[in-house]
């Protein structure tokens, strides 16, 4: 009992800390609870699954997404087999390892987890609960982010389209059943203003912005990372909204109004998350692409060249944490996976690679950079896989040897099947790709592999 107790206490304590951001903190206590956890009820037991569900979820806000999976999947198996595929906590281990997915770009496989994840959720808790809600907008998150990256008109509008009722369903939902004095109602209506920012109706944004700021402030404080997200998403519309502008005196006081919104976010990241999490490294690229556009609308030719200098210092910042959370990050993902990692870390190196053309005659140095960072780029997904093979046919490991030629043998028989009439297949060429992608996480993750150095 004493043990349970103390185990209890770990937990709360650490989940205390996760929620202010002191993950430090947190994860030794998540650490110790699931230790204990595993010695007094064992590995089979639901309090154990939840342990590494707990730390998993500390991981992926770190950022730590290569720990974090592993963690996910663990759990997700323990509750399919102690709970069953009907349970709502196996629901929310299907929702987190899709957050996961979301996050490193692979949307195809977060898709149809979430959407398993939603139906367990209402059949088991019914359409008026939280987490049912939960589940409605993050499904709505992935289809608006799947709607940012679409090659064409008519695929964003469709996405967008299926965000919208799954946004406003879940806000209704929140509001009913939490009131609208919570977090997560003030998390509705940042996602259903980040929607109509996305959709260009900018005085549909702002007020639900605005308000999801109010609350945020008032609930979780202005030390908290939603109260800097809140800042930055209402920076990022008033530099749009400067953008469209009519009049340089509209732009500037929009621009000015982003500015200070973007700068409090920074500041917050970086005391609250630390100098190497990736929303400290996008706040650095939003200021950067703000200063870029004040640069170019300055009226002097001092001011360009401060507003210039400003963004240059950013963008370098920013492009050195970049790198090394591909780094990091590379170490356990599959090859489309890196390319899909790489996508969403790609619009931050356009940005820069932008900038430096307007930057180069002030600083010629800048023009070194980019062209590094494009060499390294280029090279980043054949250096991985190349490592990746080097290390394992020296390995001396037959089992590991074995695996890794039923892979290549996989992505072979992948390939004839993809050149082939669709009618004259003899297999399904994406459950093959299922199969090799789950064998080449399994190498990639074993202790031979080293990750490249960028």
């Amino acid at each position: 009992m004493a043990k349970n107790t103390l185990i209890t206490s770990l937990n709360n304590l650490a989940a205390l800390y996760q929620a202010i951001s002191n993950y430090p903190a947190a994860e030794p206590l998540f650490l110790e609870a699931k230790k204990l956890n595993k010695e007094v009820l064992g590995e089979k037991h639901p309090d154990y699954a939840t342990s590494l569900n707990n730390l998993a979820l500390l991981y992926d806000n770190m950022g730590n997404y290569p720990a974090a999976e592993s963690l996910y999947l663990e759990a997700k198996k323990l509750r399919k087999e102690i709970l069953g595929e009907k349970h709502p906590d196996y629901a929310m281990s299907l929702n987190n390892l899709a957050v996961l997915f979301m996050e490193i770009g692979n949307f195809p496989a977060a898709e149809p987890l979430y959407i398993q994840s939603m139906n367990i959720l209402k059949d088991a808790l019914g359409e008026k609960h939280p987490s049912y809600a939960l589940s409605l907008s993050n499904l709505a998150a992935l289809y608006k982010a799947m709607g940012n990256s679409a090659s064409s008109e008519k695929d964003k509008a469709d996405k967008y389209s299926a965000a919208e009722p799954l946004y406003l369903e879940a806000k209704n939902i929140i509001k009913e059943t939490l009131g609208g004095n919570h977090p997560f109602y003030a998390q509705s209506l940042n996602n259903l203003a980040g929607l109509y920012q996305a959709k260009g109706n900018y005085p549909a944004a702002e007020p639900l912005y605005l308000e999801a700021k109010k609350l945020r402030k008032e609930i979780l404080g202005e030390k908290h990372p939603d109260y800097a997200t809140s800042l930055n998403n209402l920076a990022l519309l008033y530099y749009a909204m400067g953008n469209s502008a009519s009049s340089e005196k509209d732009r500037a006081g929009k621009y000015a109004a982003a500015e200070h919104l973007y700068v409090e976010a920074k500041n917050i990241w970086k005391e609250v998350l630390g100098e190497k999490h990736s929303l400290y490294a996008t706040s650095l690229n939003n200021l950067a692409v703000l200063y870029k556009a004040m640069g170019n609308s300055a009226s002097s030719e001092k001011d360009r060249a401060d507003k210039y200098s400003a963004a240059a210092s950013l963008y370098l910042e920013c492009l050195e944490i970049i790198n090394s959370n591909i780094a990091q990050n590379f170490a356990f993902l599959s090859e489309k996976e890196k390319e899909m990692y790489f996508k969403t870390q790609a619009g931050k190196f356009t940005s820069f690679y932008s900038f430096s053309l307007k930057y180069k005659s002030k600083n010629s140095e800048i023009t070194g950079t980019v062209f590094n960072n494009v060499v390294k780029n280029k090279g980043l997904l054949l250096k991985s896989s190349t490592a990746m093979r080097t290390a394992i046919l020296n390995s001396n490991d037959t089992a590991l040897i074995s695996n890794y030629e039923k892979w290549i043998t996989l992505k072979k028989e992948i390939s004839q099947l993809y050149s082939t009439e669709i009618a004259k297949r003899s297999k399904d060429p994406q459950q093959l790709e299922q199969q090799a992608n789950a064998i080449e996480k399994n190498l990639v993750r074993g202790p031979f592999f080293i990750a490249p150095s960028l």
